[in-house]
């Protein structure tokens, strides 16, 4: 399976595996660009908190991904049966949105 990024489009949240890190971060599309959430991060001990603490994130910004030139697929399930999903594939140079489409209809 592997982890996933989170890509918000249009206000609503996305789930992706084609951005560069699939790490847990934040994209988004807006103004016809990709953006990543960046943060600066410290540990946090904590006695609940897995092997004795968290990493603690802060300073959070919007960055411009200006470097992306690629295809990103972003999908989302809309029924509980995790059978109808809906899904765009999107197209950047520069970071900047080329192409945008909806792969599946209901």
């Amino acid at each position: 399976m592997g982890m996933f990024d989170q890509l918000f489009y249009k206000g609503i949240e996305y789930q992706t595996k084609d951005t560069p890190n699939q790490s847990l971060d934040n994209y988004k599309i807006e103004d016809d660009k990709l953006f990543v959430e960046e943060y600066d991060s410290e540990w946090e001990e904590a006695e609940d908190g897995l092997f004795g603490g968290y990493m603690h994130k802060f300073n959070e910004r919007w960055v411009h991904c200006h470097k992306f030139d690629g295809n990103i697929t972003f999908y989302r399930n809309l029924d509980k049966t995790y059978k109808v999903w809906e899904t765009y594939s999107a197209l950047f140079m520069d970071g900047i949105l080329l192409r945008i489409r909806r792969l599946n209809y209901e």
